[in-house]
């Protein structure tokens, strides 16, 4: 559409139902729009300068304020854990503002479609295929294990394909855990939710996303669902009782793997170390799934004071964070994973000063709402 038959859009004007395709918002021509939920509306969109694509996504403030559990607080936590990762298959959160109604989110165009839709589309997909993409949310996954936070809501309405590249689009109730049940919060879709969740239990955090991950790979092999239900407590009651369908014309590793993935016993589940080892996982590709996790000292005794800094941004205590980092005994947590990942961050920025915060916020710093705890 021509630049003089749009509409330009100020800042704070977005109404729910307002369909912006073809017009301006802001530096952007809006091309089209992508989905739609009970709280949220996107829209694929072009810089007009850079001609960069991405996607604006407009989520409706709770009419309640309840500080760090409101809705509105945990997009602005989602997008910052988000612009902290860096990971080719996670989603990267450019811009971040307040408007009337809505939190705003600008993020990096990953694709059009939804992998379930995507999936459903082509009626089937063949383990090499499904492979190719499976390995790639693995991938991401294991990014954030890796950096000790768990997703606790994966399903693949939350992931975007583009040519064959998968993103993981949504993290809004990813947190940090510890190697010890300390979890108890369910979240996510019916479908996708493990039995320990089901059933209220507290749980470590890695365990869930496994579970979900082997329901999403079982949709990719079979097209539907291994837990089925026409209400919550049908699917619920499936989940907690029923050993899935696996097909039989699927091969014999891809029926073993779907099989750890899906134990009821979280105890007995398969790890991600034994996932990303796991022989269909690696049939006719070139080496084990690779997690993007650099190399990283175990032991830090004179940490970037820059960085320590910014820990405050996640609600992290510094002083007990320089502690760990110095403790040759100590086991990686999020506190000392946050500090590697904006030291990380500081080196791709060019190694200046201070760690580049990449998600800019266009609101009062006043209001500023801390990142989901990653203190220990």
């Amino acid at each position: 559409m021509a630049a003089e038959s749009t509409m330009h859009l100020p800042l704070d004007v977005y109404v729910e139902g307002q369909d912006l395709t073809g017009q301006r918002y802001n530096d952007y021509l809006v091309l089209e729009k992508l989905d739609s939920g009970a709280s949220s509306h996107a829209w694929r969109a072009e810089h007009t300068a850079t001609k960069s694509q991405v996607v604006l996504k407009f989520t409706r403030r709770s009419p309640v304020n309840n500080g760090a559990n409101s809705h509105s607080a945990r997009v602005k936590q989602e997008a910052k854990l988000m612009g902290l990762f860096h990971h080719p298959n996670i989603a990267r959160v450019l811009t971040t503002a307040d408007l009337a109604e809505h939190t705003e989110l600008v993020i990096a165009f990953g694709g059009s479609q939804c992998l379930l839709h995507h999936v459903l589309d082509a009626d089937f997909v063949d383990e090499s295929k499904a492979r190719a993409l499976f390995r790639q949310i693995v991938s991401a996954v294991g990014y954030m294990h890796g950096n000790c936070i768990v997703h606790r809501s994966l399903s693949l309405e939350k992931m975007m394909v583009n040519e064959g590249h998968v993103v993981i689009t949504n993290m809004r109730f990813a947190t940090p855990y510890r190697q010890f049940r300390g979890l108890t919060t369910y979240h996510g879709h019916a479908f996708y939710a493990s039995p320990e969740m089901v059933n209220g239990m507290p749980y470590t955090g890695p365990e869930v996303d496994i579970w979900a991950l082997g329901v999403c790979l079982y949709i990719m092999l079979c097209a539907k669902v291994p837990f089925p239900g026409n209400s919550l407590q049908e699917i619920y009651s499936s989940v907690i009782s029923d050993i899935p369908n696996v097909p039989g014309y699927l091969t014999e590793e891809a029926q073993d793997l779907l099989s750890k993935m899906l134990l009821r016993d979280q105890d007995m589940r398969i790890s991600m170390d034994d996932l990303i080892d796991h022989p269909w996982m690696n049939m006719d590709c070139d080496g084990v799934v690779d997690c993007h996790l650099p190399e990283r000292p175990s032991v830090v005794h004179s940490p970037h004071m820059p960085s320590i800094n910014q820990l405050s941004l996640y609600n992290i205590d510094s002083a007990a964070t320089v502690n760990m980092l110095s403790d040759e005994g100590s086991v990686p947590t999020a506190a000392t994973c946050a500090y590697h990942l904006l030291e990380e961050k500081r080196v791709r920025n060019g190694g200046g000063s201070r760690a580049v915060n990449e998600v800019v916020e266009r609101e009062d710093a006043d209001n500023e709402v801390p990142l989901i705890d990653l203190s220990d």
